[in-house]
């Protein structure tokens, strides 16, 4: 993560990710990052997807000043929000539970289904 100066569409300073190749990277590893660097020229400005400011393909300084993105890959995102999903739904069913448990214990058996909704839509 670095600060930018002069970010086309931003006044003042900018939170930019710096993606660099490692020292030691191989032929195969220079050869994707620098066919990453050409895809990210090519695709242009879009709000969905994360832009390249610029590049440096000088040997042993090759890098990209990519837009900075709090939350990380979709990858990682779509990750962490199933299991966030999951929790989610687990609480919800304990919640509903409890719910039943407390209706089954304050009602007669007869009254208890005047009280839990159909998801059946027929």
């Amino acid at each position: 993560m670095g600060t930018a100066y002069g970010v086309e569409g931003y006044i003042g300073p900018t939170t930019v990710a710096v993606k660099q190749l490692k020292a030691n990277a191989d032929e195969n590893e220079k050869r994707e990052f620098l066919a990453e660097m050409d895809i990210m020229k090519q695709v242009g400005r879009h709000p969905n997807i994360v832009a390249m400011y610029g590049c440096c393909t000088e040997p042993n300084h090759q890098c990209m000043i990519m837009e900075y993105v709090p939350f990380g890959d979709l990858k990682h995102y779509l990750q962490n929000l199933r299991n966030l999903l999951y929790k989610l739904l687990t609480e919800w069913y304990i919640r509903s539970i409890y719910s039943f448990f407390f209706l089954f214990q304050s009602l007669q058996f007869n009254d208890l289904f005047r009280f839990i909704k159909s998801l059946n839509p027929y």
